[in-house]
């Protein structure tokens, strides 16, 4: 951009021109069009309207790279400011408009935006002021007495294994959570994708506090037998639900979630990729798709697990299917929903 160009931009920004009118002109047609000052007095759905940017042109871009693009002139009227963009012939089209000053706080509030519950912790969460009295209201001592007892049923069905007692003993709470925390721990430390041999690695390179927690067989046994469900009953129930070894439990953290956090008015929903290895049935294996994601606080869950069985978890999974039940916890409560459907997004 040339030195006279940016004067002439800077010239365009300071100055508060009492035009009543901006033209705007039709490249296509060339029809001279003549674009109207913002006035002041306006409806409720008029401020509403102007209080964001609104695009001119749905196709148009501001910024491009491209030789062929012409620069851009920023505008400024008594109301409002606007964008130009300057075609090949001469004259200029409105590209963007925005509000010199946010509507008036008297305009109404559409009715379907009006939150009826305050975003914040609830009243199951006062007193929660550490780490672990928050943990705690996810998994609840309750959650954690069933985690102990499948798993000891699981350690029962392995005992013939193993011919010392030690090596197979039953575990308790206190454990369960020591292994848990070293779980957080290894992952702290980015330590997820190490092998298990080397973050107990006694010569220095591993971490010390997992040896002082417990050693590494006791560490791998108890991976190894860890369960949620009870083993007794589960090819019963797989025969309609393919969640069955994690659905008890899995449902009682979301309904923890549900019960200790409201959240704000502007709700996200989207998809998230969990990295696993192991066996299971509704495996899928996406090369391209990273398994992250970035998430502050979640309100719902639903596992993918493909088509399931007839019974009682046979649900459809078309996209309007999946969002009204996901949504289902703040329907009707005035919150704003951003979902990407394709190359879609819908609020």
């Amino acid at each position: 951009m040339s030195l006279s160009q940016e004067e002439r931009i800077r010239n365009w920004l300071e100055e508060d021109s009492d035009e009543d009118v901006i033209g705007g002109e039709d490249d296509e047609e060339g029809v001279d069009e003549i674009e109207p000052q913002i006035s002041e007095h306006k409806t409720n759905t008029e401020e509403e309207c102007d209080s964001e940017p609104e695009a001119i042109t749905e196709n148009q871009k501001i910024c491009s790279s491209s030789e062929d693009d012409v620069p851009l002139s920023h505008l400024q009227t008594s109301q409002c400011y606007m964008v130009h963009r300057k075609l090949r012939n001469g004259r200029t089209e409105v590209i963007y408009r925005w509000r010199k000053q946010p509507p008036p706080p008297t305009c109404r509030t559409r009715s379907q935006n009006i939150v009826t519950h305050l975003p914040g912790p609830k009243a199951i969460c006062r007193g929660a002021d550490t780490a672990e009295k928050a943990w705690i209201l996810l998994f609840s001592k309750e959650w954690l007495e069933k985690v102990v007892l499948y798993t000891n049923q699981k350690i029962q069905s392995q005992k013939f294994y193993y011919q010392r007692d030690r090596d197979s003993s039953e575990t308790d709470m206190i454990e369960i959570r020591a292994l848990i925390c070293l779980l957080y721990l290894i992952g702290l430390y980015k330590s997820s994708h190490v092998r298990i041999s080397d973050v107990f690695n006694p010569d220095g390179t591993g971490l010390d506090i997992c040896r002082a927690v417990m050693s590494v067989q006791r560490f791998k046994f108890l991976l190894r037998n860890l369960r949620f469900d009870d083993r007794n009953t589960r090819d019963e129930r797989r025969i309609e639900d393919k969640l069955a070894p994690i659905r008890e439990l899995f449902e009682e953290f979301v309904q923890a979630c549900q019960r200790c956090y409201t959240v704000g008015e502007y709700i996200t929903l989207d998809e998230m990729l969990e990295a696993f290895t192991g066996k299971c049935s509704f495996r899928q294996y996406m090369p391209k798709k990273p398994a992250n994601a970035r998430l502050f606080y979640t309100l719902n869950l639903e596992v993918y697990v493909g088509v399931q069985p007839a019974g009682l978890y046979a649900v459809d999974n078309s996209t309007m299917a999946i969002t009204k039940r996901m949504i289902q916890p703040i329907s009707g409560t005035g919150r704003n929903i951003t979902m990407e459907i394709g190359t879609l997004v819908f609020h």
